[in-house]
């Protein structure tokens, strides 16, 4: 059970670890592709500061000769820039120069760069590229006056990011998703840790008020064996009984708690009837039949109230039922009966046939058997039943050699193997 709680514990913690992982990635990821952006927008901007010369003879009407000398010098500052493609326009829109190197010119066209429209942004545009391993912007940009702030012209491009540049900012998003990966897996490792040791203070608990149930439990049992048939055995040896059939018949573990605490207390009702009732050996009157018949419903009534044991309260319920239909207080037949009442009954009748009554003696293994055998089908599963007989024998032989102290220990051997006590 731990183990599986475990393995159900870690396998969640680590699927919320994975989740909010992709989250938190994808968020860093979102704003490193937006740093990087502004980066290399502010990258090309400053790059864009060499048209400047130009951008003045342009405006200010400078001496015309001294034009194709600034055009030259422009040419050979924006070899030296990352710039592979571009044009520089005045404030109105009109071209002004145009350089263009490497592939810049099919790199252009492949990427289709912004128009060549000036944008209604102040901030102008600009769109990243990722070709061949390289960083690649494309841009419609506005150049500004260092002093007034005013548009002096626009660039339009394209700009490839340096590879020292490129390796910097990658390096950078790198640490910064591992650092994301880092902290998310410590506080998943910090989460099922703390997880673990609460719930490992938790199932001490549990198993403290488990332990104290399952004795209170069976004190209850052996005042009941003891006030019903003088034998406070009884309750135990059908536990062992009843285990055993089931384990024989591989009952699901989930039904092993409901079979063990009903098979203590089958005969709960049984303790307000007088012990002049229970141990009368004459025919019974209507009422006290009826007072007898009613003693499943009313134990179930009150088991019921305790959700803890409302599997067990099935049990109490239906233990007296008959296999043909023909049992108390339902009258239900066959696989409507629950497994677990069909197997209390089964070691019920054993028991009480192969103990000693205040009103009769013990009957002998074989002859309690060929009793039973005539209700199979009647009043017992007949599957249950002859799987019960295979084991019986040696199980009477075992239980009626111990002593109560004995016979006790034995049980509470046989539950560390069923239920977490």
């Amino acid at each position: 059970m731990k183990k599986r709680f475990h393995r159900r514990l870690a396998a969640r913690v680590v699927l919320v670890a994975i989740i909010t992982m992709a989250l938190c990635l994808g968020a860093a990821a979102i704003f490193e592709y937006n740093n990087l952006h502004r980066m290399a927008r502010a990258t090309a901007q400053s790059h864009g500061s060499v048209v400047f010369p130009l951008l003045a003879w342009e405006q200010f009407g400078a001496d015309p000769a001294s034009g194709s000398d600034i055009y030259e010098a422009t040419a050979i500052a924006m070899a030296q820039t990352p710039f592979i493609f571009l044009r520089v326009l005045d404030p109105r829109g009109s071209e002004l120069f145009t350089h263009a190197r490497l592939n810049g010119a099919e790199l252009s066209a492949a990427f289709s760069p912004s128009s060549s429209d000036i944008p209604a942004q102040t901030d102008g545009t600009s769109t990243i590229h990722w070709r061949d391993k390289r960083l690649y912007l494309t841009f419609m940009l506005p150049l500004l006056d260092g002093e007034t702030g005013a548009i002096r012209g626009y660039l339009d491009g394209v700009y490839q990011m340096p590879v020292a540049d490129l390796r910097a900012l990658l390096n950078r998003v790198l640490i910064s998703l591992g650092l994301v990966a880092f902290t998310v897996m410590v506080g998943a490792i910090i989460c099922y840790v703390g997880m673990f040791l609460l719930n490992r203070q938790m199932i001490g608990s549990f198993k403290s008020l488990n332990r104290a149930n399952y004795h209170l439990l069976k004190q209850l049992a052996l005042a009941l064996a003891k006030s019903d048939c003088r034998d406070p055995g009884h309750g135990l040896r059908m536990v062992i009984y009843a285990v055993s059939l089931a384990a024989r018949a591989r009952v699901p573990a989930a039904h092993y708690r409901g079979l063990i605490y009903g098979a203590l207390l089958h005969d709960l009702a049984m303790v307000p009837l007088p012990v002049s009732l229970l141990h009368k050996e004459t025919q019974f009157t209507a009422q006290e039949r009826t007072r007898l018949y009613d003693h499943p419903r009313i134990g179930a009534s009150f088991l019921k109230k305790l959700p803890w044991l409302a599997e067990a309260a099935e049990v109490v319920r239906h233990h007296h039922e008959h296999y043909d239909g023909s049992g108390y207080p339902d009258s239900i037949d066959h696989e409507n009966i629950p497994l677990t009442a069909r197997i209390v009954a089964i070691a019920d009748c054993f028991d009480a046939l192969t103990s000693p009554r205040p009103q009769r003696e013990p009957v002998p293994v074989e002859e309690a058997m060929h009793v039973m055998e005539k209700d199979s089908g009647q009043r017992f599963d007949p599957v249950l039943l002859a799987s019960f007989f295979a084991i019986a024998p040696a199980l009477y032989k075992r239980l009626h050699s111990l002593s109560l102290n004995e016979l006790d220990k034995e049980v509470d051997k046989k539950l560390k193997s069923y239920l977490p006590v």
